[in-house]
């Protein structure tokens, strides 16, 4: 069954004969969230336990973290070149210490495990995974003004 055609099912009785233009507008969204439910159910995945990555917690890298933050609102305050220089370089640090904590974890995990094409598999999944999330997930939402 597809939206146009549920939706030209649909009584509009409630809508058109509501007595204020706000009961008439929640009875739309509510016929319209109803027909939506129904063709376009929400898919119900399970989320896959990941390890947890033991990088974040490192002293050094929390430090480099707090130094960059510092610089930043620093630059956003004054402005000055300067400033955006320190607040650049503090990040590319950060971003360094954590891509050298992510592949001495990544070399371990490796190292440790039984199955070495698996865990190898398990990392470059979970690389593509954190890439895919990190965009926009289409997803209906309906809000009244």
């Amino acid at each position: 069954l597809h939206l146009k055609d549920l939706l030209a099912l649909q009584s509009w009785e409630r809508v058109y004969q509501a007595t204020t233009a706000d009961d008439a507008c929640t009875n739309f969204v509510n016929t319209l969230t109803t027909a939506l439910d129904i063709t376009c159910p929400l898919k119900r995945t399970q989320s896959r336990t990941r390890r947890q990555s033991q990088y974040l917690n490192n002293p050094e890298a929390i430090r480099l973290k707090k130094d960059f933050i510092l610089a930043h609102t620093k630059f956003h305050q004054s402005g000055t070149e300067e400033d955006r220089v320190d607040a650049f370089d503090k990040k590319r640090r950060y971003d360094l210490k954590l891509r050298i904590l992510r592949r001495e974890e990544n070399e371990n995990f490796i190292k440790n495990s039984n199955n070495k094409t698996k865990a190898i598999w398990s990392i470059i999944n979970n690389e593509r995974l954190s890439k895919n999330e990190s965009g926009a997930r289409p997803g209906w939402q309906i809000s009244i003004a």
